[in-house]
């Protein structure tokens, strides 16, 4: 995971990860829309400093996708891609939806570690 410190030159931070999208699109491994939306996000993150939205995503990314949570890990994506994050009642929608999405999909994470703690038993 990848810490960022809003306070150290924050121009910097969003210059450096802009340059990384704009290589990851030319190189095939991003499409436009998705290095589009991350774009918005590190505006949204990094010079507006909404921190709300680094803490959901924070929560989304601590965890590793599992097989139990792809279709939900799928929904989040698609959602991120089809919100207008230039509207600020689009990202407040966001936000409740993917937070009510990563809790799920945190619950689910959780229950699976349990069960497998509870088989090594």
């Amino acid at each position: 995971m990848v810490i960022i410190d809003l306070k150290n030159r924050p121009e910097k931070w969003y210059t450096e990860l802009a340059r990384i999208i704009g290589v990851l699109q030319v190189k095939g491994r991003l499409k436009p829309e998705e290095a589009r939306c991350l774009l918005d996000i590190i505006d949204l993150v990094i010079i507006q400093q909404d921190l709300e939205l680094l803490h959901i995503l924070e929560e989304f990314t601590e965890y590793e996708s599992i097989p139990e949570t792809e279709e939900i890990d799928e929904i989040i994506k698609a959602t991120l891609l089809a919100a207008d994050l230039k509207q600020p009642e689009s990202i407040e929608q966001l936000k409740a939806v993917v937070q009510e999405l990563v809790r799920e999909r945190t619950r689910i994470q959780n229950k699976k570690r349990e069960d497998e703690n509870d088989y090594l038993v």
